[in-house]
Parts: C-alpha cells; structure tokens; sequence
C-alpha cells in the first residue's frame, strides 16, 4: 500500500492500482502476515465497537474476497 498525493491510499498492482476508501487501508495494514483472519476482524471489532460484529466480519471477508479475486491480497 502506498499513498498517492491525489487519490489517497492505493494498492499498485502490475498494470493498474486499487484505490482504498474507508476502512480498506486500515484492512490491508492489518495483514501483515503475522496476524491471522481472525486477529484481523477482532482487531477491527475493537476499534469500531459500536458497530455490529458481524457486519464488521462480513465485511472484512467481502473486502478480503475482492482483493484475492484482483490477485492484490493472498490469504488463508
């Protein structure tokens, strides 16, 4: 991840960047291959503790999914 001075945090990819919004920089920091999927979604429930955790976990799988579909993030 890298930050562009126009489009804020980006994932540069071989042809092509990814733009991050929301929460998707603090997502990809979190996989740093020393924390599991696990770590990374309780991490986020603790930082947005009023949120549902659920919906946070959904949507840290759909995010996830998106970027292992773009070949941008391998996970286990």
């Amino acid at each position: 991840m890298t930050q562009s001075a126009d489009l804020g945090p980006v994932l540069l990819l071989p042809e092509t960047m990814l733009r991050l919004t929301g929460p998707g920089p603090r997502i990809v920091e979190l996989c740093d291959g020393a924390r599991t999927l696990a770590d990374v979604i309780g991490t986020l429930q603790a930082e947005f503790n009023g949120a549902d955790p659920e919906m946070i976990r959904r949507e840290v799988l759909a995010f996830l999914a998106t970027l292992n579909e773009r070949r941008a993030l391998d996970y286990l």
